[in-house]
């Protein structure tokens, strides 16, 4: 994932030595320490709103359903709507943010509607036109790929192996720095 690392034991978000920056997010913090919520749902959000997400192929409004049966195996399990969620999701798309990618995801949720509108379209006239559209939706991508393809986006992520470097760590991995004197 792009700004967290799943445990490949729980799937679960990691928040042990090493995986503990997120926690410095008040928003994530809250998330993790309310009883009826927990790590449980800090990762449902990061399923949901992460540039690298497994569910992030889906439609938008089905990703919250998606994360949650991942996470907790039914679908309704946590109120998507109260506030520390929203205010967690808020949180991880600031952090994550970069506008290339936001223009990117923005016509990946084009692509997905349509291609679903154009299932439920019942008759070639219905369909007809919205084939045009999708058509426009993968030429504005083409556009996009051909603008974007010499840069690896998700390579200028703020974490490496799933936290956020400190200062130092930084610092020792920078070449020019007086750290790396070898």
């Amino acid at each position: 994932m792009y700004l967290v690392e799943l445990d490949k034991l729980t799937g679960l978000v990691k928040i042990e030595k090493g995986h503990d920056g997120i926690m410095a997010v008040k928003e994530f913090r809250d998330l993790v320490h309310d009883k009826t919520l927990g790590v449980e749902a800090l990762t449902c959000v990061a399923l949901h709103i992460d540039w690298q997400s497994p569910i992030r192929f889906w439609i938008e409004r089905d990703r919250p359903i998606k994360a949650q049966k991942m996470v907790y195996k039914k679908r309704d399990a946590i109120v998507w709507k109260q506030e520390k969620i929203q205010a967690a999701l808020n949180a991880y798309s600031e952090l994550q943010y970069h506008p290339d990618l936001v223009e990117k995801a923005s016509l990946d949720e084009m692509l997905r509607v349509q291609m679903k509108d154009i299932k439920a379209a019942k008759t070639n006239e219905q369909k007809t036109p919205l084939f045009k559209q999708l058509r426009d939706i993968k030429d504005l991508l083409k556009i996009w790929h051909a603008d974007n393809k010499d840069l690896d986006l998700t390579a200028g992520g703020p974490v490496v192996n799933g936290y956020k470097l400190a200062r130092l760590e930084e610092k020792r991995l920078d070449k020019d720095s007086f750290y790396n004197t070898n």
